[in-house]
This record gives C-alpha cells, structure tokens and sequence, in this order.
C-alpha cells in the first residue's frame, strides 16, 4: 500500500480515499464496504474509533457579499488549510477533531470554490465513522451536486444508504459508479450483492403496508359488523387486474 507522510495517502485533490467502512443500519443487520482503488491509488484500510474532541477553535470568518477576488483567494487559501489540518486529524484517526476543521472549510468557502465537493466528501467519511449515515449521506449528496461524476461521493453515500436500509439506493449509485468507473470493485461487489436484499425489503415493506391497510379497512367496516377476512382478492384471467369481492358464504 503506497501512503504518504502521517499515514494518509496523499491524492492530488487533497480528498481522503475510499476505504472500509462497517457499521450496523437501522435494522441492526451488519454491513460492510470493501476497501477500493481507485485509478491507480490505494485506499486507506480499517476503522478505528477515535476519541472524540472538542471542534478545534481556529477563527472562521463568515462568508461575506461583495468579496474582492484578493479577498476570496484569501479565504480559499485558509479553507485548503483546514482542510490539511483535518486530512491529517483523520490519518491520526481523531474524527471528531477532523469533522470540525472540514465544516469550518465549508463554512469558510464562497460557493463557487472548486474544492467545495471535496470538503463535503471528506466530512462524509468522518460522519461514516460514527455511523451517522443520514448526515453522511446529505453531505455526500451535496459534493454529487457539485461534482456530479464524483465517484469517492458516489461510493461513500451508497454506503449511508446501507447504514440507513435503503438498499434500492444504495444499489442505484453503485451502478452509477460503474458507469463512470467499471474498475471499482466495491460496486462490482455491491451490484452482486444487494439485489436479493432489495427484493426481502420489497417483501417487508409490502407485507407492511398491506397490514396497516388491513388495520385501516377494519376500522371502517367494524361498525357494519365486517372485517377485511370476510374480502378476498380475485385476479382477472384476461386482464391480470385485481378485484376485491365479498367470500362466499358457506352453508
């Protein structure tokens, strides 16, 4: 594995590899991202959870209107910086630590700052460690906005749909990421993976909604004395349609 100094690799966008990333969704089911290369570079391997940390103190001036352009240099240059103090947190593994210095990247950056995608992407790895999957999914989905071929974006939030048990849309950036890279292997395996866990949630969330419009129908036909047991469902031969119809009484 090719790392750079202080444990992290070094990548040409300043942005944190893909690596492994596990944890347990909403249903409690375990669940696991292999590491991956993309291109020609190694990724980062293994999770540690790191002591969490106050949010470091460094001055963040807010975004103002009207900037010159010395002024928007000025204020790209102190976001790249802290961005370099949180890639460095991460190696460290301090994620808590790292997760401050990339929203105060973000805070300090104007809109049009063409690292802004990265600084969303790495604070989506940190919010992965800690199994925040909705944040690290809305910050995943941000950098996607900005940079809508981002693949590291892509591969970090079919992740979060994982963590979140959503696994429709979790397959669906996983195809997303071979279109634009058929060489990652985590989507290969996330591609061959997911699609008997969709059709056992499909499952699930029908036999849910079918039994909440059971509950419902219930409670309107209560007073006539009825219930949806005394209904049956009859499939039309011809035009494969549904109908509901009352059971025949028996003698």
């Amino acid at each position: 594995m090719s790392m750079g100094e202080g444990g992290i690799e070094e990548i040409e966008d300043g942005d944190i590899p893909v690596e492994e990333e596990t944890g347990k969704g909403e249903s409690g089911e375990e669940f696991s991202v292999v590491s991956e290369s993309i291109g020609s570079r190694e990724t980062v391997v293994g999770i540690h959870d790191g002591d969490e940390a106050d949010c470091p103190t460094d001055d963040v001036t807010e975004e103002g209107e009207g900037l010159s352009w010395d002024e928007i240099v000025e204020k790209r240059n102190a976001a790249i910086e802290l961005k370099n103090k949180g890639n460095h947190e991460f190696s460290q593994q301090n994620y808590q630590a790292a997760l401050c210095y990339y929203s105060q990247a973000i805070d300090e950056s104007d809109a049009a700052n063409p690292d802004l995608a990265v600084f969303h992407c790495n604070k989506s790895a940190c919010n992965l460690k800690f199994s925040q999957f909705e944040e690290a999914k809305q910050s995943c989905t941000e950098a996607i906005r900005l940079r809508p071929d981002y693949v590291k974006a892509l591969v970090r939030r079919a992740a979060a749909y994982e963590g979140l048990g959503r696994p429709q849309e979790a397959y669906d950036d996983y195809k997303k990421v071979l279109e634009l890279d058929p060489s990652v292997k985590v989507a290969q395996a996330g591609v061959q993976r997911l699609p008997p866990i969709i059709k056992e949630k499909e499952a699930q969330d029908l036999a849910e909604l079918t039994g909440k419009m059971k509950s419902l129908g219930d409670m309107f036909l209560r007073p006539f004395g009825m219930s949806t047991d005394d209904f049956e469902m009859k499939q039309d031969p011809n035009s494969g349609g549904y109908s509901i119809q009352m059971k025949s009484q028996k003698p």
